[in-house]
């Protein structure tokens, strides 16, 4: 017969065995009903789980740019490393070809660009020109804007009903980053007074100021008549002179005939300029000898050994005038200026202004009294060699 010993450890091996069968017996029915209760919902996938993870880590990646970009101390160096913000969307001007001179580019209002800097042209309205947008060329990274949806529009484009077309931005922020400007002024418009087709190079070379103008006419060399010198499309590109007809292409810088009408002895203005030389040449020793003599009783030349010289005629009086009141009430020192008249009427009026004169009247005699119409008429002409003689 079993000892107590013996039934209390045979006592405790069945309670465990009922109890762990139990366990895994509930344990699989309550599997078995959740599984059959869920039997028609979808189940999720380790693919969809991630694709939920990348848009939430995409998402925070670019709030997190954002803020980048806008530090200070971290703008410029995202622009250095940052050459394409969307993958997939090609830099509209690409590293391998002219990256290295064209970063980008924006458009800018030309009317709020004249505004805001003096070019020195007219700040009005001229039909087919001041209704379009100027164009912001980037050399460099570090010229690009630092608004980080700016720079984005700079270097790739900005879509506009599914088309990249280049992005607009104001003055300020265009140039914001600018060290330098360089500034071309081009007829830009295809209007009546640009009415032939053109294009606008950019190559990279040395630094030059100066437009080279190439177009399709002939050889002036061996086209003696204007008339025949008119743009033709089956002609090579050649190298022109800047003054050009804007319609015909004609170039009107020619060289000029000795006689309007040889047979009347009538001159043509080449002749004319001739005899002024002349006549300068032959009295240039006794006006340097006057000029000398002026200098020195009338005490013009200054403390820095300067003259500052001026020539007017009567039509031109009014200005002498106002430059001559407007330097006084502001104190300034007019005792250095030395005023060539063009007509006794002016000497006159120069004089009684109390400013010293010299009155040429062998070389100036022949020269007009009255005021120009326009630019570049006559008498324009006319002032314009008094003043470079």
């Amino acid at each position: 017969m079993a000892s107590w010993a013996e039934r209390i450890v045979l006592y405790i091996s069945l309670s465990t065995i009922c109890a762990v069968s139990f366990y895994f017996g509930y344990s699989n029915a309550v599997n078995e009903g959740i599984r059959s209760s869920l039997s028609n919902v979808p189940r999720c996938t380790i693919t969809d789980v991630s694709q939920e993870i990348q848009k939430r880590f995409n998402a925070s990646v670019r709030q997190e740019l954002q803020k980048v970009s806008k530090h200070p101390k971290t703008a410029t160096q995202y622009r250095k490393t940052s050459t394409s913000l969307d993958e997939g969307v090609e830099a509209i001007f690409p590293k391998s070809t002219t990256g290295d001179y064209a970063s980008g580019i924006l458009r800018v209002s030309k009317a709020d660009l004249i505004r805001q800097y003096d070019f020195g042209v007219p700040n009005k309205h001229k039909p087919y020109e001041d209704d379009i947008d100027g164009m912001i060329f980037y050399n460099h990274p570090k010229a690009l804007p630092s608004d980080r949806s700016l720079l984005h529009s700079a270097i790739h484009g900005k879509l506009e009903n599914g088309n990249r077309v280049i992005a607009n931005a104001t003055v300020s922020e265009a140039l914001s980053n600018c060290d330098a400007m360089n500034v071309l002024f081009l007829p830009l418009r295809n209007s009546p007074m640009n009415s032939f087709p053109e294009c606008y190079v950019m190559i990279s070379d040395f630094e030059s100021y100066h437009i080279n103008r190439w177009m399709r006419l002939p050889d002036f060399m061996t086209t003696p008549k204007q008339r025949d010198r008119v743009l033709n499309h089956a002609l090579p590109l050649r190298h022109v002179g800047r003054i050009t007809l804007p319609n015909k292409g004609v170039d009107e810088l020619d060289v000029p005939k000795l006689w309007d009408n040889f047979e009347k002895r009538k001159k043509s203005v080449l002749f004319e300029h001739f005899d002024i030389v002349r006549t300068y040449l032959e009295n240039v020793d006794s006006v340097l000898k006057d000029l000398k003599n002026l200098l020195a009783d009338r005490e013009v030349v200054g403390s820095d050994n300067t003259v500052i010289v001026m020539t007017v005629n009567q039509g031109q009086s009014e200005l002498l005038s106002n430059f001559i009141c407007s330097s006084r009430r502001r104190g300034f020192d007019i005792s250095s200026v030395l005023v060539f008249p063009t007509d006794a009427e002016s000497k006159i009026l120069a004089e009684g202004l109390g400013v010293a004169t010299y009155y040429d009247e062998k070389n100036f005699e022949r020269l007009p009294s009255g005021e120009a119409k326009v630019y570049g008429d006559p008498i324009f002409c006319q002032m314009m060699f008094a003043k470079v003689s």
